[in-house]
């Protein structure tokens, strides 16, 4: 009666092992984790594990050998490169840029072209946050002028309209000749 016991404890091991491995291989399918160790609980070592470890060892091996060497970085800094600065010429006529956006375009109408003529005012639009100080030097950079006074008035479009009086020694009619506009 020994013998059949030591029979049948030795066959509820291999079931177990044999439970084991189902639910491994379903673990596997499934996208589960895998042991850490090649080894059964028993001690055993299956083909199937030492395979995919080999597998995976030499998968490892091949990407580290893919692997470019580092290249030693650069410690030295780059040489810098001394620039001096150009001078630009400078034309006595020429506006800045800063000007232009003070000063949008010169108003033309039969009012304002006789207000050149008889009242040496020429008309302006002007950007709509703008003020006479502002106006003021813009007109008399550009121009080579002098302002003696300046009206500003707000259409009902938005627009803002610079009426800018010269003083006698400047003639408006030539700043609208300039301008193209006689």
């Amino acid at each position: 009666m020994t013998e059949k016991k030591d029979t049948s404890a030795a066959k509820t091991p291999k079931k177990e092992q044999q439970k084991e491995q189902k639910s491994q291989s379903t673990h596997k399918r499934a996208g589960g984790g895998s042991r850490t160790d090649a080894t059964k609980p028993n001690g055993e070592d299956t083909e199937r594990d030492t395979e995919h470890i080999s597998q995976s060892n030499k998968k490892d091996n091949k990407k580290e050998s893919m692997k470019e060497p580092e290249k030693p970085k650069d410690t030295k800094p780059a040489k810098e490169k001394k620039e001096e600065p150009k001078k630009a010429k400078e034309k006595p006529s020429a506006p800045a840029k800063g000007e232009w956006n003070i000063l949008k375009f010169p108003h033309l109408s039969e009012k304002s072209i006789s207000n050149i003529e008889m009242q040496n005012k020429i008309i302006f639009i002007v950007k709509p946050g703008s003020k006479r100080s502002e106006i003021k030097k813009a007109v008399e950079s550009m121009f080579e002028v002098k302002v003696e006074k300046i009206n500003m008035l707000t259409t009902a479009k938005g627009d803002k309209k610079a009426f800018v009086k010269l003083k006698p020694d400047y003639s408006a009619l030539d700043i609208a000749t300039r301008l193209g506009m006689m």
